[in-house]
This record gives structure tokens, C-alpha cells and sequence, in this order.
């Protein structure tokens, strides 16, 4: 994203990663936050090759890295992992947003359904729906690169049809889906 007066960044905290429950929970009120970017000094030269594409991937972890670091001390208290819930993101991830069964969460938890989707809620920073919901945004990101049609990504990815992929996509990034498509997309560093 670039503005006018002044590179911009943004880095996506995944909701699996331990910290987005922590920023989401957080006095950070505001879902956007100006920072005094020198809190950001040492991510600089791996943000800037990150912003004009010359980053590696490993140029790219460690600036991700430094600004996770940077964001934690910015948020009260360390994250409070339940390992009931790290287990179900875990399951989670290493199978599509497709595949899953409520009641086997609740199992592998042994907790009841309103218990579970509490706890969830508070450990993880967002409900299962929407981590799922996010999951399958997250897969369509993906296919956007393979040349199908929305139409196609989107029943493949687990929407309805391409007005809800479209809509549900802008709610959570902010973006169109053709944002990510073409020679001027919006690049997603790994």
C-alpha cells in the first residue's frame, strides 16, 4: 500500500499466531493505530526491502519478527496460552477450512459447545467462525495467483458465490479480490 506523503506498511498478525489474541484483547483501542515509528527502528531495512520487493523470505520473518516484538511491548501482559485451544488451531491449520467438525473440537477440548466457544473467543481473539472464516480468506488469497475465475476460487475456497467471497474478502483485508490479482497486485510475503 503506498500513501502519497509516505511509504506505508502492514503486516497481518494471523489470528493463529499467540499475539493477535494479546493485540486484540489489548487497551489498543483502535483497530487502526498511528505509532511513533521509531518504536520500528530496528525492523527499518527489513521493512523497506519488504516494501519495494527486493525482500527474502528471510528478510521478510525477521522484520515480521522485530514488529511482533515491538507490538508485544506495547500490549499489557504476555499471552496466556490454554493448550486445549492451541491444540484445535493447530488441528485447525493442518486441514482445509473445509474439513472441519464442530463436535470434534469439542471432543478433543472436553468442553461443552457455550464453554468452548467462550473460551476460544478469549484465548485465540476471535470467534471459531471467524477464524475459519478467515482461514478460507486466507486460502482464496492463494488461488487468486492460479488464474480461476472469482467465481471458481470462491466455491473452492467454501463461499457461496462471488458477491459473498467479495464481501466477506473486503470486510476482512480491506481490499477487493482483484486487489490481489495482476501485474500492480498486492504482493503477500510469506
Amino acid at each position: 500500500l503506498e500513501n502519497p506523503e509516505s511509504p506505508f506498511a502492514a503486516i497481518h498478525i494471523e489470528p493463529s499466531s499467540p499475539i493477535f489474541a494479546m493485540l486484540s484483547n489489548s487497551t489498543m483501542k483502535d483497530r487502526v493505530s498511528a505509532l511513533d515509528h521509531s518504536v520500528f527502528a530496528g525492523a527499518f531495512d527489513g521493512l523497506e526491502r519488504c516494501y519495494n520487493g527486493n525482500a527474502t523470505c528471510s528478510d521478510a520473518s525477521v522484520a515480521y519478527k522485530t514488529v511482533v516484538e515491538v507490538l508485544e511491548g506495547l500490549t499489557e501482559g504476555a499471552p496466556v496460552e490454554d493448550q486445549r485451544i492451541r491444540q484445535v488451531v493447530d488441528h485447525l491449520e493442518a486441514q482445509s477450512p473445509l474439513d472441519y467438525q464442530f463436535r470434534e473440537l469439542l471432543a478433543m477440548t472436553g468442553l461443552s459447545q457455550s464453554r468452548f466457544s467462550h473460551v476460544f473467543t478469549e484465548k485465540v481473539g476471535i470467534s471459531i467462525r471467524g477464524f475459519q472464516k478467515w482461514r478460507k480468506t486466507k486460502e482464496a488469497i492463494y488461488a487468486l495467483n492460479s488464474g480461476q475465475s472469482l467465481t471458481m476460487i470462491a466455491h473452492q475456497c467454501g463461499f457461496s458465490d462471488s458477491a459473498h467471497f467479495a464481501r466477506t474478502f473486503r470486510s476482512s483485508l480491506g481490499l477487493s479480490p482483484s486487489a490481489f490479482t495482476g501485474s500492480n497486485a498486492v504482493k503477500v510475503i510469506q
